[in-house]
């Protein structure tokens, strides 16, 4: 056999060979530890997240302003646009993952309430205008799609953005009852698209750059993902590091795998030394059921055991299993409190109060148990000693010890708001061997089911860790939730239905026209303005340096175009400002104002 013919067996073998297992300690990682799936379905449901919140109205108010259509224009065209309002409408909304990349489509319509549009003056060849139009957007369709393709290099991901496109069909005559009509009439019969086109030409500039941002934008959530934070877990302390492992796109929906690190102080009370013995499993064969079943899901949370095992070590190694009555009561301990539980031999042993100590110390490290019914996460805990020293002419007896084995679930309290990690344990289902016993009667032991009820108590009225608040998703709520293990037990994954029916469109309160790019901002409280979207931001550099409160009209000089463009142009400059207000101009009313009346 050649050696080339030797490397790609021992490379194929390389490729075949189940993920090596290993002992990790305080400081290692698990590289497979938390995954985040969404399905084409989950994505589908995000596509009607969006359509939902898409509003179905935008109000246009206040526009009017003159225009010169040459740079000769001696009687400047003055014109002003009456309050109206855009209406939208998203009438789907398609998000689908496919071979490392994800593509959104939006199909709506767009279309406006009647208005009118009054203009004065000279434009090109149409002069002396003096009359007041009615003026409708009709509705007209509209489609808008991005791509991006998420990857990974040397540095960490990488997201790359296709430049969006919207596409506008041929929209009718939006003005009528007045000579400009004609003339915009007279222009789509050459161009159909004129208007479209026009409208694209207001929209289009100002999506340059769009794509770097979005680009910039996920590369940076993906790195924030990327951190490192303090955990005090029944009294440990430790820190734990969460870092991007991989991210995939394909036929399957969106794979976002996380790996953890944990960091901590061995404690002396237990024997930490060989640390904890993890399967090194590969990520989760994933689809759009439940693997092994027809149930379908929107999304799934799915824990790894090493990282369930890793971190219930890393409770047990630090010593916070390691439990003193002293600390737990607040209060010390003597033989007349422990009689209360252990009864009247105990009593009768030490007829005189005598100081004791009471230890719960485990000899080894719990591990995962992943169940399909509740709790769906369970721990194993095998020989957790209970001893008891008493004080006995002033020297310390062990009097007896106990060793108990104890299954724990934990539960994910998923509420609308937070969610939280709780504790379920039931001391009557614990097993009591009597390992050692000085005086003690047999059987002894079963008084210190009600001890141990006392002593945990604490723990199991409330969570693990502090709650995490959920963030707020614009009404996105779970709809059903079920746990299901795979089939190896080496995934454990919380699915989940999603539901928009609660989702209610953007309260968006419109854009004074009038005041374009001299606005105030309105927050929305969702931490953007549509403001800056419709282009009612502060921006005075379109009006040279005049600024916003100088009361100084501008006009736009724009270069010489045909007479019908240029109309076309005024007609609809409100609609499209309203739009995507996207020329960042200042326009104002003239000083000496318009006339209303023809």
């Amino acid at each position: 056999m050649s050696t080339d013919i030797k490397l790609h067996v021992v490379g194929l073998l390389l490729l075949w060979s189940p993920a090596a297992s290993a002992n990790l300690h305080f400081g290692d990682t698990v590289d497979r530890a938390v995954a985040l799936h969404i399905t084409n379905g989950g994505l589908a449901r995000l596509g009607d997240l969006v359509e939902a919140m898409v509003p179905g109205s935008v109000a246009v108010s206040g526009y009017a302003g003159e225009t010169l259509c040459s740079e000769d224009d001696a009687n400047p065209l003055i014109f002003e646009l009456n309050d109206l309002e855009l209406l939208i409408s998203a009438d789907d909304v398609q998000v689908l993952a496919s071979d490392g990349r994800l593509d959104l489509t939006l199909y709506g319509t767009l279309s406006s309430t009647a208005s009118t549009l009054l203009v004065q003056g000279d434009c090109s060849i149409l002069t002396e205008l003096d009359e007041l139009c009615s003026l409708q957007l009709p509705t007209t369709a509209l489609s808008a799609h991005l791509g991006l393709v998420l990857g990974q290099n040397a540095l960490g991901f990488q997201a790359v953005v296709d430049d969006l496109s919207i596409d506008i069909s041929p929209m009718g005559n939006p003005v009528s009852d007045c000579t400009l009509a004609s003339g915009v009439g007279t222009l789509l019969g050459q161009n159909e698209s004129a208007i479209s086109d026009l409208l694209l030409s207001y929209i289009e500039p100002e999506l340059d750059g769009l794509g770097e941002t979005l680009e910039q934008s996920i590369e940076d959530t993906l790195s924030s993902l990327d951190l490192q934070t303090d955990l005090s877990l029944l009294g440990a302390e430790m820190s734990l590091s969460i870092f991007p492992g991989e991210i995939s796109l394909g036929d399957n929906g969106l794979l976002l795998g996380l790996g953890a690190g944990l960091d901590g102080s061995a404690a002396d009370c237990v024997d930490s030394g060989a640390g904890v013995l993890v399967s090194g499993a590969d990520w989760p064969l994933l689809g759009e059921t439940v693997p092994d079943t027809s149930l379908e899901y929107d999304a799934a949370l799915l824990l790894g055991r090493d990282f369930v095992d890793f971190l219930l070590w890393s409770v047990w190694a630090s010593g916070a299993l390691c439990l003193d009555a002293t600390d737990l009561l607040g209060e010390s301990v003597d033989t007349s409190l422990l009689s209360l539980f252990l009864g009247e031999e105990l009593e009768q042993l030490f007829p005189q109060e005598s100081p004791a100590n009471l230890w719960i110390q485990p000899a080894g490290a719990p591990v995962a148990i992943f169940q399909h019914d509740f709790p769906p996460i369970g721990v194993s805990l095998e020989d957790l000693g209970v001893s008891l020293e008493v004080q006995l002419d002033e020297r310390w007896l062990r009097l007896f010890q106990v060793d108990i084995d104890a299954r724990v679930g934990a539960d994910l309290d998923l509420g609308a708001e937070q969610v939280e990690i709780l504790l379920d344990l039931d001391t009557s289902d614990m097993l009591f061997s009597e390992t050692h016993n000085e005086f003690m009667s047999d059987g002894f032991s079963d008084g210190l089911r009600d001890l141990l009820d006392s002593f945990l108590e604490p723990y199991l009225s409330g969570g693990v860790l502090d709650p995490y608040t959920l963030p707020d998703l614009y009404g996105l709520q779970v709809g059903s939730t079920f746990w299901m293990p795979d089939a190896d037990d080496e995934w454990q994954g919380l699915y989940l239905l999603l539901d928009t029916s609660a989702v209610e469109p953007l309260d968006v309160s419109g854009c004074d026209a009038a005041a374009l790019g001299c606005g105030d901002e309105t927050d929305t409280g969702l931490g953007f303005s549509f403001e800056d979207v419709l282009g009612c931001t502060d921006d005075s550099s379109s009006c040279s340096d005049l600024g916003c409160d100088s009361g100084t009209t501008c006009s736009v000089v724009g270069q010489p175009r045909r007479g019908l463009l240029m109309l076309n142009r005024i007609a609809l400059l409100g609609l499209v400002l309203g739009i995507s207000a996207s020329r960042r101009r200042h326009w104002s009313r003239p000083a000496t104002g318009v006339p209303r009346s023809r």
